[in-house]
């Protein structure tokens, strides 16, 4: 079993009860009723006083030796109590205080094992005493044993205590010896379960390891998902910057560096600028829809016809969401084909507020940018001419800045 390092744990003022002779020992063994030889008789050893000996153990061998088995046997009795209160008194002289479940029970085998060495040494001083008279244990020796062992001018009295001494003190060790037996027994039991305490310990935390870690690496995988779709998407971006820059490039391919430049422009102010309400935008255009209008004919109205009737929405979608983040914004999903529609009835009809309208309708809790994110989509998606693209920009600028009206009437329609 692996080795615990035990607190130190001290047995101050240590005391047991030992079992003490019935007529006492040594110098008071005198005093006793037992005192008394009785009348000398002829037997194995004589008259003298080895004899007297002979004959007093004789008559008082068995109720001595009863005596101190008796309280041997009711001290037996009670050693579970006895040793508990050892137990408690060493736990209040030494302060113990409420632990853990493993730290209370390694405190409680430290507290044994010091009880067990206390015992152990007052175990050893009683097996001194008890073999001292004989050489061995007295336990079942007899009146012939005793009387044998009487020495030349020996006090008879000092043998007799000797005697008394050695047999009491026998089974005090008994005693001694079957209480660090209870307590071994009980640090066996203790190790036991702080073995298995330990365990369900050592399992908690494993399994608290194992939970930490595992959440550990979820955290972690989605650190780098996270981190992997940021980059994504700031690449994203940087392709998307780069598509808007080539759109104005193919703007200025198609339409010439004017509507190029207006274009750039436009986006520029959106960035700086909020979006206008209808109404307002609705007066603005409304100041430039004749010059507008009249720019209008009948194959421009087809081509713009034609132009939705091969509309790719898909790519249209994809345009404006690109466009839209390549100038700084973000993206929804809008139906522009309905704007393109409108736009189709303006130019026919001369009415220009429900186009406006629409254009209001696509662009509402986005930024001044997605409007013209869905223009450039547009543009960029449909075969449309530089009359288109000019009007588109210049509806789109009632919105955000009507400078910008004038110069495209005058840069590029040529009002």
């Amino acid at each position: 079993m692996t080795s615990i390092d035990l607190p130190a744990i001290h047995i101050t003022a240590y005391e047991w009860d030992p079992i003490v002779s019935p007529f006492g020992s040594g110098a008071g063994f005198g005093s006793s009723t037992f005192d008394r030889e009785g009348p000398t008789k002829d037997g194995i050893f004589g008259r003298g006083a080895q004899g007297a000996l002979y004959n007093w153990a004789l008559a008082n061998y068995d109720t001595i030796t009863k005596a101190i088995q008796q309280s041997y046997s009711e001290k037996h009795k009670n050693l579970p109590k006895t040793l508990e209160s050892e137990l408690k008194s060493a736990r209040t002289n030494n302060n113990f205080i409420v632990l853990p479940k493993n730290e209370s029970i390694i405190r409680e085998i430290a507290l044994r094992e010091a009880l067990i060495k206390h015992k152990a040494t007052e175990l050893a001083q009683q097996t001194n005493v008890a073999n001292t008279f004989y050489g061995s244990s007295p336990i079942n020796k007899t009146p012939i044993d005793l009387a044998s062992r009487y020495r030349a001018r020996q006090l008879l009295n000092t043998v007799k205590a000797a005697w008394s001494d050695s047999y009491t003190a026998a089974f005090n060790a008994k005693l001694l010896s079957e209480g660090i037996s209870l307590l071994t027994g009980q640090s066996t039991v203790l190790n036991r379960e702080l073995k298995a305490v330990e365990a369900r310990i050592a399992a908690a935390k494993a399994a608290a390891k194992a939970a930490a870690d595992k959440a550990a690496a979820v955290a972690k995988a989605a650190a780098d998902k996270a981190k992997a779709d940021k980059q994504i998407e700031a690449d994203n971006i940087k392709d998307d910057i780069l598509f808007v820059t080539n759109f104005y490039k193919e703007v200025a391919e198609k339409f010439g560096e004017k509507a190029s430049a207006l274009a750039k422009e436009l986006a520029e102010s959106a960035k700086s600028n909020k979006i206008k309400t209808a109404d307002e935008a609705i007066h603005t255009f409304n100041k430039h829809k004749d010059s507008i209008h009249k720019k209008f004919g009948k194959q421009d109205r087809e081509a713009i016809a034609r132009a939705i009737d091969s509309l790719d929405k898909e790519t249209l979608a994809k345009n404006l969401s690109r466009f839209s983040k390549g100038l700084g914004g973000v993206s929804k999903g809008v139906d522009l084909a309905e704007l393109l529609v409108e736009f189709v009835k303006a130019t026919d009809s001369g009415n220009w507020k429900p186009f406006l309208i629409k254009l209001e309708i696509i662009s509402l809790g986005a930024a001044a940018t997605f409007i013209v994110a869905a223009i450039f989509g547009i543009a960029a998606t449909t075969p449309i001419g530089i009359l288109t693209f000019a009007v588109l920009m210049a509806a789109t600028s009632a919105y955000i800045d009507e400078k910008l009206i004038e110069k495209i009437n005058k840069d590029i329609l040529g009002a």
